[in-house]
């Protein structure tokens, strides 16, 4: 009988990642073993559910995204197995590092978004210290004064910090290991037709996988000082069969058919920059015409961030 999820104390994000972990993510590594070694170097991005650090381990230079824990988002009336299908598909750590694992499984590491080297938690004193350099839970961290309004007005993230309730949880804060890229967002860097052929690869073999990216705006494409374009940030994935919530193949055909688009409309935006005047990243004559219809007011929204 599946018993209510209140009368199980032991269900958390964290129990029903240890439950479910060796079924939905059997190649992605499990690195707890590294934590001890972690030098914090900095803080180079916030979000409403992460905190991306610089670090270094043995000499080698990382990035680690490290998620933050809500208190659960279920109430007394949900039973166990609804529970489990929502954390499983909507948890953000659990989400990318399905994709992660999903490339790892069929070779694709380092060819769609940075190489992740797999999953680790940090210990309470490694938090804390966290919060105590970085000043965590007593203001926005973050430099990006578009990501601290939108978190402002998306009234998404009430609270600051790794924990929403220290007091309620003894989670571990969970993490994924990546390879640190030296560059800057889509709309302030310099692509050529290679790097521009590169990103339609990756959002291709992405979707070949059933692998809708979720959150596909230029703050999550990166490109490197030497010109290599990266997908990032896959804690918003949908992967097919879309477990937790129902949606039809046809309609989740069409949410990846709409990054595709905004991906030309993107390559546009930069093809208009006096940077790029010499180089042919986009064959389109409009921004209509990019996006191949009437673009999405969403998309559009984002188009003062390429600027030369």
């Amino acid at each position: 009988m599946d018993a209510p999820a209140h009368e199980n104390e032991a269900l958390s994000h964290w129990h029903i990642w240890l439950k479910y972990k060796d079924k939905i993510c059997p190649f992605l590594p499990d690195r707890r073993d590294l934590a001890s070694q972690i030098e914090f170097l900095d803080l180079i991005a916030d979000s409403m559910h992460s905190y991306m650090f610089k670090v270094r381990i043995h000499e080698q230079i990382y990035a680690l995204k490290l998620y933050t824990i809500p208190d659960p988002g279920w109430t007394s009336s949900d039973k166990m197995s609804r529970v489990e299908d929502i954390v499983t598909s909507k948890d953000p750590f659990i989400a990318e590092s399905r994709v992660y694992d999903c490339l790892a499984e069929y070779e694709l590491e380092g060819q769609v978004g940075p190489k992740c080297h797999g999953w680790l938690t940090i210990s309470r004193e490694q938090e804390q210290a966290l919060d105590d350099r970085f000043n965590l839970t007593n203001g926005y961290t973050s430099n990006d004064v578009g990501l601290i309004y939108e978190l402002k007005k998306m009234d998404r993230r009430q609270w600051l910090g790794f924990r929403q309730s220290p007091e309620n949880t003894s989670d571990p804060v969970r993490g994924l290991l990546l390879d640190y890229i030296d560059g800057a967002g889509i709309g302030k860097g310099t692509l050529n037709a290679s790097a521009a052929a590169s990103l339609r690869s990756q959002l291709d073999r992405l979707h070949s996988l059933d692998i809708a990216h979720g959150d596909f705006y230029p703050r999550n494409i990166m490109v490197s000082k030497d010109g290599n374009p990266y997908l990032i940030d896959f804690s918003s994935a949908k992967l097919w069969p879309c477990r937790g919530f129902q949606m039809k193949k046809r309609r989740f055909d069409g949410y990846m058919r709409d990054e595709r688009c905004a991906l030309e409309y993107y390559l546009f935006q930069l093809q208009k920059l006096k940077r790029h005047r010499e180089l042919e990243i986009s064959h389109a004559k409009s921004d209509e015409d990019a996006y191949g219809g009437e673009v999405s007011w969403f998309v559009e929204g984002f188009k003062h961030e390429f600027v030369d």
